[in-house]
This record gives structure tokens, C-alpha cells and sequence, in this order.
């Protein structure tokens, strides 16, 4: 019962991938969709990643000035290892955080408007 029940079930998913990858009927409108969707993931979120990044720059260049306040590294290191730490560490996560929370959300807006 229950091999027939799993091969039953694993053969409907067989059908419903051929038929999901198979060749569509209108391949224009699947070339505009996709460049629509690429515009507003990727170019649509370049304003919002650049301007959160210029926040968390700031903030950890004004820690990490108040942090070395009074020892013996020279004020103008911050700076550079600022730029460093936050080009190597900060960036790719704050980027990766940002564009899941805007991208789901349009995306949950794009579907729930589907009605």
C-alpha cells in the first residue's frame, strides 16, 4: 500500500515537472516577465542596499573611532580598515539581508494581489 501510494505520487511529480519545463505556448511573454522581474530585483534594490550600506559604514566608523579613542593607532587607519571590514565582511551579508526582505516582500505582494 504504501509503495503504491509513493509511485503513484512520485509519478504525478514526474508529469507536473515535464509539463512545467516543457516549451511554453507564448515564449515572448515569459522573455518580457523575466526581463520585468530582473529589473525589479536586481536594479530596483540598488538604491535601498546603497543607501542601508552607507548607514552601517557610518556607524561602525563612528564605533570603531570611539573604541580606539586614546590609544596608539592614528586616526586616519580607521578609515581604511573600515573600508576593509566593511567591503570583506559587511557587504555581502547586509546585501543578502536586504534583498531577501525586499525582494520577498514584493514578491508576497505580487502573489496576494493575484486574485
Amino acid at each position: 500500500m504504501f509503495l503504491k501510494n509513493f509511485l503513484t505520487h512520485l509519478g504525478r511529480y514526474v508529469i507536473m515537472m515535464r509539463m512545467a519545463f516543457s516549451r511554453p505556448e507564448n515564449m515572448s511573454m515569459y522573455y518580457r516577465e523575466t526581463l520585468r522581474q530582473m529589473n525589479d530585483i536586481g536594479i530596483g534594490s540598488v538604491m535601498i542596499v546603497g543607501l542601508i550600506s552607507i548607514f552601517i559604514g557610518a556607524v561602525t566608523a563612528v564605533q570603531f573611532a570611539y573604541q580606539l579613542d586614546g590609544t596608539l593607532v592614528p586616526t586616519y587607519y580607521i578609515g581604511y580598515i573600515i573600508r576593509d571590514s566593511t567591503i570583506i565582511e559587511l557587504a555581502p551579508t547586509i546585501t543578502c539581508l536586504v534583498l531577501a526582505g525586499k525582494v520577498g516582500s514584493n514578491i508576497a505582494a505580487e502573489i496576494g494581489g493575484m486574485r
